[in-house]
């Protein structure tokens, strides 16, 4: 009943945004620090991860017939072919 209890507790601060931010005066790195007072730190590794991802999501909005279904080329396969081939240069990635 007890882990119930903390889970439901935990979820419900997470869904109510329960995060707050702080300036850690030690390193002068921003930190976000959870509801039991743990601090960290987002990773180098992540937030180059969330560049590739904003990266990715304007090159795409580029071509509209990647994700626009009322588009009249968006059942041109050739065109998204040659789309998602452009992306993927621009990103440094193969097509996979």
């Amino acid at each position: 009943m007890f882990e119930y209890a903390f889970y439901m507790r935990e979820r419900a601060r997470a869904a109510a945004g329960a995060r707050c931010r702080r300036v850690s005066p030690a390193l002068s790195v921003p930190q976000r620090e959870d509801c039991v007072g743990r601090a960290f730190t987002t990773s180098r590794r992540r937030q180059l991860e969330i560049m590739d991802e904003e990266k990715l999501i304007s090159l795409v909005q580029r071509f509209e017939c990647l994700y626009n279904i009322s588009s009249p080329t968006y059942s041109d396969r050739m065109l998204k072919v040659n789309a998602w081939e452009k992306v993927s240069q621009e990103m440094g990635k193969p097509v996979g």
